[in-house]
């Protein structure tokens, strides 16, 4: 799989590629949002994994730019976030067409496999 992962922390993004590499995935990253804008609509990826809470350009503009653009449905978007996302928060994500959404984590095979079956059941739809 093609994955992107937008998040400014470099040890998070980090990470996870030398896990998602290892295992055979093709795994980029942008740690600034407004790059990974430009990534997501030049770029096919089968998931992206997208941080909210950024400076300047955070996961909120990044979604908001895809939906105006058209392409949000064209995405896999998995949110992953340090913090809770309030039930109210996270509905309106989904309505607005983010797949789903995990707390970061350091567990390497639990996020790789919630990749996977976002990417399989998204498109099996």
């Amino acid at each position: 799989m093609r994955i992107l992962a937008i998040d400014d922390n470099r040890t998070i993004t980090n990470m996870i590629g030398e896990y998602l590499n290892s295992r055979g995935h093709d795994y980029v990253t942008s740690n600034d949002g407004r790059e990974g804008l430009a990534m997501i609509l030049e770029q096919r990826f089968d998931a992206i994994l997208l941080d909210l809470a950024m400076p300047k350009f955070s996961g909120y503009d990044i979604i908001e730019s895809l939906i105006q653009s058209g392409k949000i449905k064209e995405n896999n978007i998995l949110v992953f976030s340090a913090g809770d996302i309030a039930e109210v928060e996270l509905k309106k994500l989904q309505d607005n067409g983010v797949n789903c959404s995990i707390h970061k984590t350091t567990d390497m095979l639990a996020l790789e496999k919630t990749i996977q079956s976002m990417v399989r059941s998204n498109n099996s739809s």
